[in-house]
């Protein structure tokens, strides 16, 4: 009957488990997100933690109530540890689901998705800059939505800017997170690209309005300039994207010579 318990006990890491650890996980980590949404799927959220944490503590009470199951205790030992280091791993991926079910609309769906994505980002790529920068010559491999994601705060965006402006930062933002290829750079290269990415976001709306960063002055620099630029450029993201692809990239480059590469 080993081989009954072990599945018994597998199942319940694997689901009232993973359950119950990711919305610690949700907790700690994105206790803002959370908030914000409706008190009534919290609620029901609520139920089911506590659901599921019955049902893990009346499994683990049984493993030590029942003889035909403690008698295999070396054996559900091992099966628990293999378990709970399953559940941890698979937390993440989990969280990221609730907080898609849990959010209230579409657009808040790709906030936290967003964030939850700049977050795993953010352990990796300050090292990798930092590596190429303290070391001339040194490469280092990247996606284009790793660069993004260290580059835009999304949720400033939503805060900041107007909801046309944000949307169309999120079409932008999208386009490159379809761009998952690795690349591979070394110092001169990344400064070329995160500027390449910076203008097309300051393109359509004030990049010092999203970047991340406090000091922001000397990005406030020739806003007025660059107005007839963005309303040119809004215009041409109304159209379908295969109709503009060409006119926006020659926009984009006459806007990312004048400001960012004209010293």
């Amino acid at each position: 009957m080993w081989f009954l318990w072990i599945l018994i006990t597998l199942l319940v890491l694997g689901i009232s488990g993973t359950q119950v650890f990711s919305f610690f996980y949700i907790l700690f980590n994105f206790q803002e997100e959370y908030n914000n949404v409706t008190p009534t799927k919290r609620t029901s959220m609520a139920i089911g933690i506590i659901i599921h944490s019955i049902i893990m503590i009346t499994w683990i009470v049984l493993c030590f109530a029942i003889e035909s199951i403690r008698q295999y205790w070396v054996v559900l030992l091992f099966t628990w540890i293999i378990g709970i280091c399953f559940t941890i791993h698979n937390v993440k991926k989990n969280s990221d689901n609730i907080l898609l079910d849990l959010s209230s609309s579409p657009t808040e769906n790709i906030d936290i998705k967003n964030s939850i994505n700049e977050l795993e980002s953010a352990f990796q790529t300050p090292l990798k800059v930092q590596r190429i920068k303290n070391n001339p010559g040194k490469i280092e491999c990247f996606t284009v939505h790793e660069i993004v994601a260290g580059l835009v705060n999304l949720l400033e965006a939503k805060e900041n800017l107007s909801s046309q402006e944000y949307a169309y930062v999120l079409q932008i933002y999208e386009s490159y997170k379809r761009t998952d290829k690795e690349i591979f750079l070394d110092n001169m290269a990344f400064f070329g690209l995160s500027i390449d990415i910076i203008s097309s976001f300051d393109l359509v709306a004030p990049y010092y309005m999203f970047c991340g960063q406090d000091d922001t002055e000397f990005m406030r620099e020739k806003e007025d300039e660059k107005y007839d630029y963005r309303l040119r450029a809004l215009q041409l993201l109304e159209k379908q994207p295969n109709d503009f692809k060409e006119q926006w990239n020659t926009l984009h480059e006459e806007f990312m010579y004048k400001f960012y590469l004209s010293i």
